[in-house]
């Protein structure tokens, strides 16, 4: 059976799950959010989609064939990203999803703060979660297609419609059981990959040997980039809607923490799997293409460890690309449609415009992923533009004092800012990040300090709705301890 025919098979099984699942999905809550129905085991393969992804296998791979084995701070940087999200934004997340009912990250920061924050909350996750999906059905095709025998812009086309399908069908529940076959593929296939690879070129020593000791360091292309890219992903974290979606989904604020902290120290093996696929390529095939760097190498073993190597990119592409469309969609539906367009919407008109907005977004973002140049940058850019509302969300549960007006103002601001830095293609090598903390920011600052309020009314109302949570805590351990 050739590597094609195992590929179908593969696909065909991954849309029958998610069409088996679908009858599960009777209302927005449980297509959305999965209704407190996610235990750690669901948890940990669904945070896959936010960690991995076509950026962290073929991404990852081609930007260590570029500037060296410091690619792997992109997925470091969400491990630290999750583990902050964790200590400082979790309860809040859990306590929105459980008292307010809310099922979107803007939603969250309209309940915390107002209508307009929400607004901009939704326009700056739309945008980062867009440009993520986009680069999915376009990773997929660059491995698909030739082992189909048809053009790139073809199978792209046809891997969009494969992604719909599993989204429309699955919901989140569906999205979470899919990834566990999905993250079992990956994990092992990659690994797998990288020793073999590792092997056939003599080592990790005749790697060393053969590139340049700044390849080595992960300090490259520069100390302030790297940051930027720590930094930028981490914080993007605090407004990650994955890790919110599981949150708000899992059974209790113990198995949400527990799953996103498992799920972080699992990536930062990982990680180091498709960096040194990258550098084993640009030492033995330093003339080809940096996107090709991973099936090109996997291909120069055998046509066994080129369908391996394909296996596990796709099935990181299959646990991601679903979720991120379901995630760019739920906050259109809940965020824009019912929130703006029509606030009165029924579960059913929810859902049916859920279904055409899938549709839509799929093919659009599509279209424009064809156009994009450099995967994992496209990547880093969309968490870059999406850190400054995760760092104003932090600082307003810290600082009583931090207004509405101001969390608006440095929001937009410092969104707008880096998404125009990041399509303007990082003007003088600085990174989105920088531009966007630098004004917005101070920006926080100074108009938090000219509110008349020392403490605002939004963070008297948060706190009190915070304290009911704890007293309601206490209470269910005493009545299950007696």
């Amino acid at each position: 059976m050739n590597s094609a025919v195992i590929m179908s098979c593969y696909l065909l099984l991954t849309m029958g799950v998610g069409i088996y699942l679908s009858r599960s999905n009777k209302s927005t809550e449980t297509f959305f959010v999965a209704k407190k129905g996610l235990g750690v085991g669901l948890i940990v393969p669904l945070l896959f989609a936010e960690l991995i992804a076509g950026a962290g296998t073929i991404g990852n791979a081609e930007m260590a064939f570029r500037t060296g084995l410091s690619s792997v701070w992109a997925q470091w940087g969400m491990a630290a990203g999750c583990i902050l999200f964790v200590i400082f934004v979790s309860r809040f997340y859990w306590i929105m999803g459980d008292k307010q009912g809310v099922m979107s990250v803007p939603e969250a920061f309209g309940k915390r703060f107002d209508e307009r924050t929400r607004l901009a909350i939704m326009m700056i996750i739309s945008l980062a979660y867009s440009l993520i999906y986009s680069t999915q059905p376009v990773s997929a095709a660059a491995i698909l297609a030739p082992m189909f025998n048809i053009s790139v812009n073809t199978t792209a086309w046809v891997v969009a419609v494969v992604i719909i399908i599993i989204t429309i069908t699955g919901g989140l529940k569906g999205a979470a059981y899919l990834s566990i076959i999905h993250s079992f593929v990956m994990y092992f296939g990659m690994f797998l990959t990288a020793a073999i690879v590792l092997r056939h070129v003599g080592g990790y020593q005749v790697i060393r040997q053969e590139l340049p000791n700044e390849m080595f360091h992960l300090l490259e292309p520069g100390i302030f980039t790297v940051i930027a890219w720590i930094l930028g992903t981490a914080f993007s974290f605090f407004t990650a809607s994955t890790v919110v979606a599981v949150t708000f989904g899992a059974k209790s604020l113990k198995s949400a923490n527990r799953g996103i902290v498992l799920g972080a120290f699992l990536i930062i093996p990982f990680a180091l799997s498709p960096a040194l696929i990258g550098l084993a390529a640009r030492a033995q095939m330093p003339h080809i293409l940096a996107k090709n760097a991973l099936f090109e190498i996997a291909s120069s073993v055998s046509n066994e460890v080129a369908g391996m190597a394909s296996m596990g990119v796709i099935a990181a592409i299959l646990s991601t690309a679903p979720v991120m469309l379901l995630i760019t969609v739920t906050t259109l539906t809940r965020d824009l449609y019912k929130g703006i367009i029509k606030p009165q919407a029924t579960d059913q008109e929810q859902m049916r415009f859920s279904q055409v907005a899938i549709i839509g977004i799929g093919l659009a973002g599509t279209y424009f992923g064809l156009q994009s140049t450099s995967i994992l940058g496209q990547l880093l850019g969309a968490l870059q533009i999406r850190s400054i509302a995760g760092v104003v969300l932090v600082i307003s549960l810290l600082w009583p004092r931090v207004s509405n007006t101001a969390v608006f103002y440095s929001i937009i601001t410092g969104g707008v800012l880096a998404a125009g830095w990041h399509f303007a293609g990082s003007p003088f090598g600085i990174e989105p990040l920088w531009p966007s903390l630098i004004v917005g920011i101070p920006l926080l600052v100074v108009l938090s300090l000219c509110s008349s309020e020392k403490v605002s009314a939004e963070y008297k109302n948060y706190h009190a709705l915070s304290v009911k949570a704890v007293e309601d805590e206490n209470q269910t351990m005493i009545n299950q301890s007696i």
